[in-house]
């Protein structure tokens, strides 16, 4: 192997952005990798997707703990990240609580949550861009004065118009995205990180 590729895989800027797809069957060995690939970013700022090729709702049963708690070892250092199945990011902040208090990187966050789960981002004070899926109106706190995009679907329209963040969130910020249920897009290893670097555990 040329020594230019031996240096760009031991660079730890290649490492720092991930896109787990979990599989009941390789649940194991994608643990070890993630463990592996977190360990490779060194203490550069780490992006994630964390999203199933299984049915979710295997997921919300058997929420991935193993998982949820190697991303929130590392919280401390999250730069952009996406919950694509619901209350895992309240349970990844579960597996660890000092998480709450450990998001100083922390610019972009996509989440999907239930009417049971309260999120609190408030101690992210870099946090500029929120999408949030099926949520209530004390669902979340938030840094909401420093919001530039906040995207929601259009059946919480009515919620957010009553929510007493409102009068905080510039208007600029506030965006209704359409649904596709069949499209998972996020910011990460899309516009904002070169497509070089993403990678895909499947």
């Amino acid at each position: 192997m040329p020594e230019s590729q031996i240096f760009r895989l031991v660079d730890p800027i290649l490492w720092t952005i991930i896109r787990l797809w979990l599989r009941k069957a390789r649940y194991k060995a994608q643990t070890d990798l993630l463990r592996n690939w977190l360990s490779r970013a060194a203490n550069y700022p780490i992006s994630f997707s964390l999203d199933a090729t299984d049915d979710l709702m295997l997921w919300v049963s058997r929420h991935p703990v193993e998982i949820l708690t190697l991303l929130a070892s590392f919280s401390a250092r999250w730069k952009e990240v996406r919950f694509m199945f619901p209350d895992t990011a309240c349970r990844c902040f579960d597996a660890i609580p000092s998480v709450k208090k450990s998001l100083p990187l922390l610019t972009a966050a996509t989440v999907h949550l239930t009417v049971e789960q309260q999120l609190d981002l408030s101690m992210a004070p870099q946090l500029s861009v929120l999408h949030l899926y099926n949520f209530g109106l004390s669902d979340i706190l938030a840094p909401w004065h420093q919001m530039q995009e906040f995207k929601f679907p259009c059946w919480n329209v009515w919620n957010i118009s009553r929510s007493t963040f409102m009068p905080y969130t510039p208007k600029s910020a506030l965006r209704q995205p359409r649904f596709d249920s069949s499209s998972r897009k996020h910011p990460i290893g899309q516009k904002l990180i070169p497509r070089l670097l993403q990678r895909v555990f499947r």
